[in-house]
């Protein structure tokens, strides 16, 4: 947007692109200077003053830009234009105003990094100082537990950089697929992913199944493209469970993580790991089920190993 031919003709432009934080427009008069069209536009309008002005956010910026700080532009209709003193009350208004959307802007940044960095809901956590080592909450959930197959001959085929491409495109499989359902996603534990539907919400445990639907078609449309470009289609093992679990704070003090911990959690590894001997690339357990009766098929009654029942 910022190299367009369109924005370059905006007065907006001459404020970043210069460290003249102020500027000044007659429309009207003998010292009218009309040199951009959307002046053209207010003067027409009834407009006979323009001021734009840059506040910045740091003491000392280099140069003015939307990262640093806000822009602000002002439009009388007032035949004598803007007097001294309405220009000298405006740049204190946007003073006060640029503070406050410091603060805004600052605030959602780190909203949206923790989301990035950890998950939805536990991103509000932290954000609302619930960040002490061992606290948690019993929730019944629906939990996902997703494996990529062939991920070490793929890691020793391929250089490093050459590695991430496909990983992004399995997380974007699978991960991209809970969260487009609802779900939240907990970690990526290497080529794993974690995540629930927490079931208090109504509908969830339809989320999670529409999110298995959702990506195996995603996985069908990438695959396609896979082997169309003489690349190894993408495999992976996907389980749906159901149970309680103790969703907080795990770690150590210098370094926490919000994960989910118990029996149902350990429950859906093993039976993820049935994927490989049954035939079937994705399981849902009979607890889950039991809540989403859908057209599943029964693979029959297996031991999960460290499970007694």
């Amino acid at each position: 947007m910022l190299n367009t031919d369109e924005f370059k003709k905006n007065p907006i432009a001459v404020v970043l692109e210069t460290d003249t934080a102020f500027q000044r427009r007659r429309l009207t008069g003998d010292n009218a200077l009309v040199d951009f069209a959307v002046l053209e536009k207010f003067r027409d309008e009834g407009g006979t003053d323009y001021l734009i002005n840059a506040s910045a956010f740091s003491e000392t910026p280099t140069t003015y830009s939307i990262a640093e700080g806000m822009i602000a532009s002002w439009l009388t209709d007032r035949q004598s234009g803007f007097s001294n003193h309405d220009i000298a009350a405006l740049m204190r208004i946007q003073k006060r105003l640029a503070v406050a959307c410091k603060v805004t802007i600052k605030e959602q940044t780190a909203h949206n990094v923790l989301n990035a960095y950890l998950s939805r809901s536990a991103g509000d956590r932290v954000l609302q100082d619930q960040i002490k080592l061992g606290v948690g909450e019993e929730i019944n959930a629906v939990i996902w537990f997703t494996d990529l197959r062939g991920s070490t001959p793929l890691a020793e085929s391929v250089t490093k950089p050459e590695l991430l491409a496909p990983m992004n495109d399995y997380f974007e499989l699978t991960a991209g697929a809970v969260i487009a359902n609802g779900g939240e996603v907990l970690r990526l534990i290497d080529d794993a992913v974690l995540a629930i539907f927490p079931i208090d919400v109504d509908g969830m445990s339809e989320h999670a199944a529409a999110a298995l639907q959702d990506a195996n078609e995603r996985l069908i449309r990438v695959n396609e493209t896979q082997i169309a470009d003489d690349k190894s289609a993408i495999s992976f093992g996907t389980v749906l469970h159901v149970g309680e679990v103790l969703y907080g704070n795990i770690g150590v003090p210098e370094q926490v993580e919000f994960s989910v911990i118990g029996a149902a959690a350990n429950e859906a590894t093993r039976i993820e790991s049935l994927t490989k001997t049954v035939g079937h690339h994705a399981l849902a357990s009979k607890a889950f089920v039991d809540l989403c009766p859908d057209d599943w098929t029964s693979v029959g009654l297996h031991p999960l190993r460290g499970v007694g029942q």
